[in-house]
């Protein structure tokens, strides 16, 4: 959907034209004999990496070559050889399924030798299922945690303090373990693995200037896309080994990109080149990620604005403080929530390969239309969003979406078609949200959410 279509549909809100005096009852939600199976995705997302073998070079150095907390790395690091992985702990059939597919990619996609395998033996990486409140208590900002040079929670907790499990201590890889909680809904423990499963193969870093990655703490990608198998093949490939330099590691990559990215011209432009900047970074970590007050958050989200603008930052970066803005005025301040998902809007859809990003604008607006009783805008929102959001594997955003549309055709009188995209919203749900407690609870906000009056979505 382009940004044009979210601006005559959230115009129309000024001058609502009221079709109906009342709004249809909120549904009663299914009894638990008649709910509807769990739906899960199938394939690979197919997006394609949008820039020049020069950028992407640049990206992969980036990623490589630097920690999250901005530490360089003095060598480039990967496992040598076949890589073996087990799982550890208590986990589910559908967490099995989500792994193999997954290892399944990985092997297929980003050209790693990587396999299961179950007993005692020591792997390569071991993926080990904990209650979170272990994990909550060691590091309490993380839900899932890739360490270095260890392969239980026990090893982990008598060596976390030595240099065994810092990342810039190794000279190549040899024992990673990746901690998840356990008991948790389906797509947050695929999030954690495809996250953290690539992390302790690959590159280390998160750039916010990558708008086709899980390598982002923006959250908009959940799932590996094509330029992070891509990061994946390149770490992989024969040319480079454990232990080069970042000077040997680049001086490798316009040949290597030439052969396995032939489509991307490595004379076509450098890109984007950004590292964002320490304090615009600290801001939006505390306006999205922190536990400060909605007052202090707020302040921080004007404050990654002001930086973006008045330093000319990228185009992701000045729209990422727009779209945190719109997310922590909504229930606040309905005009300035929208105002500032809009102003994300324009530069998303302005930007190659946005999308996604341009969806999760679309979902959120879809609440604000639902709150000022446009139910027709509402769905034209939803329908416009929708096939982004299923290539993207988002199951928790496609639940939510559909469970607007639902509300938004109640308000219209359109039972039927209501109940049919319910069902459908719970299927997802339950592989998203995980307990039925949660959908229902998430099924009531949204129903509560309409007001006493409906809206053709016309102006």
């Amino acid at each position: 959907m382009k940004i044009a279509d979210f601006r005559h549909i959230m115009g129309s809100l000024a001058l609502p034209l009221i079709v109906s005096a009342c709004v249809t009852a909120p549904a009663i939600s299914p009894a638990p004999d008649t709910l509807p199976a769990m739906r899960m995705f199938q394939g690979a997302t197919t997006a394609t990496a949008t820039r020049s073998n020069r950028a992407l070079a640049q990206d992969f150095l980036d990623l490589t070559f630097r920690l999250e907390n901005g530490e360089a790395l003095p060598v480039f690091t990967r496992f040598e050889g076949p890589v073996t992985l087990r799982m550890a702990g208590t986990q589910s059939e559908v967490n099995q399924r989500d792994l193999s597919e997954l290892l399944a990619r990985l092997r297929r996609e980003a050209g790693v030798q990587i396999s299961q395998i179950s007993g005692e033996a020591r792997a390569n990486i071991t993926v080990e299922f904990l209650p979170a409140r272990v994990i909550r208590r060691a590091v309490p900002t993380a839900v899932c945690i890739v360490v270095p040079g260890v392969s239980s929670w026990q090893e982990y907790q008598r060596q976390r303090a030595q240099e065994r499990t810092s990342w810039a201590a190794l000279q190549k890889r040899e024992h990673v373990a990746i901690f998840i909680p356990e008991n948790q809904a389906p797509q947050d423990v695929r999030d954690c693995l495809h996250e953290e499963l690539a992390q302790a193969l690959g590159p280390l870093n998160d750039l916010w200037r990558l708008n086709d990655s899980v390598f982002n703490d923006d959250n908009f990608h959940v799932v590996l896309t094509r330029f992070d198998m891509l990061m994946l093949r390149l770490t992989y490939d024969p040319l480079l080994r454990s232990g080069m330099s970042r000077e040997q590691v680049a001086a490798r990559l316009p040949s290597l990109l030439e052969r396995i990215n032939p489509e991307g011209s490595f004379e076509a432009g450098r890109g984007n080149t950004e590292i964002a900047p320490v304090d615009w970074n600290q801001a939006i970590e505390t306006a999205l990620y922190s536990s400060a007050s909605a007052a202090r958050r707020l302040q921080a989200a004007e404050t990654a604005i002001a930086i973006a603008q008045n330093r000319n930052l990228s185009p992701q970066l000045k729209a990422f403080g727009h779209y945190a803005q719109g997310r922590l005025l909504a229930g606040r301040d309905h005009t300035g929530s929208t105002r500032a998902l809009l102003a994300a809007g324009d530069i998303y859809a302005a930007l190659p390969g946005s999308e996604l990003q341009t969806a999760h604008v679309a979902q959120r607006l879809a609440f604000a239309a639902l709150k000022a009783g446009n139910a027709a805008g509402v769905i034209d929102l939803i329908d416009g969003a929708r096939p982004v959001v299923e290539k993207a594997q988002n199951a928790i955003l496609l639940s939510s979406m559909l469970m607007l549309k639902a509300r938004a055709q109640d308000m219209l009188g359109q039972a039927e078609q209501a109940s049919e995209t319910r069902q459908n919203a719970i299927a997802w749900g339950r592989y998203g949200y995980g307990s039925m407690d949660t959908i229902q609870r998430r099924l009531r906000e949204i129903d509560n959410l309409a007001p006493a009056a409906v809206t053709s979505g016309d102006s």
